[in-house]
């Protein structure tokens, strides 16, 4: 696919992938979201954020959108301010790729179209270091993308930016999970829950 850039847009701007899913419907923390599509995800954007309309068109604050037939939408031009995760918004500094479903686990996987679609759009997307294609709860305290994906699970579809021999790459991956453990504890103490994505998206 031709990825649309903003104008003001420079390849080395970009440091991270941000995977993100489409989580939970209201209150129900375990619904399925896996048949919405981009259009769905519009619609809802749209009445959260009615001033936010991208260059292409959308309200969506992420990037691009998987939905669980593979259609790859592309929402916003790589550069232009995002709504996906809070303090890393600009200038295409994290590429942000939501995939429809609700990756709690239990609930939705996701399916074969979906990572073939996400192997193609790697392949085009400006690159960056192994260790920097992250879940959302790398930036923001969220849940996002469910209890269901493991940390290293984008990276792991990407088999040819691959640097698993690099000891420090193996090694700060295992701190990242224990920071994101400490963190669910916390949570967990004071008896609250994780944001959901959409409260971790937009500064």
């Amino acid at each position: 696919m031709e990825i649309k850039y903003a104008p003001n847009y420079k390849k080395e701007n970009t440091t991270h992938w941000a995977i993100h899913h489409f989580g939970s419907l209201g209150n129900n923390n375990y619904a399925s979201t896996k048949f919405l599509t981009a259009d769905t995800i519009d619609r809802g954007h749209q009445t959260r954020w009615p001033d936010f309309k991208s260059s292409l068109g959308y309200y969506i604050g992420y990037d691009f959108v998987i939905d669980m037939w593979g259609n790859i939408t592309q929402a916003r031009a790589v550069g232009e301010e995002t709504a996906a995760q809070k303090g890393y918004n600009q200038n295409g500094q994290v590429i942000s790729i939501c995939f429809a479903g609700n990756f709690t686990k239990g609930v939705d996987t996701p399916t074969r179209e979906q990572i073939a679609a996400f192997r193609r759009l790697a392949e085009e997307l400006p690159r960056v270091k192994y260790q920097n294609i992250k879940p959302h709860w790398f930036f923001n305290l969220t849940s996002c993308p469910g209890s269901g994906l493991s940390e290293n699970w984008g990276r792991s579809l990407v088999p040819e930016l691959d640097e698993r021999n690099n000891l420090q790459i193996i090694l700060n991956s295992i701190q990242t999970q224990i920071n994101q453990i400490m963190k669910l504890l916390q949570a967990l103490k004071l008896g609250g829950f994780l944001p959901k994505c959409e409260d971790s998206a937009r500064d």
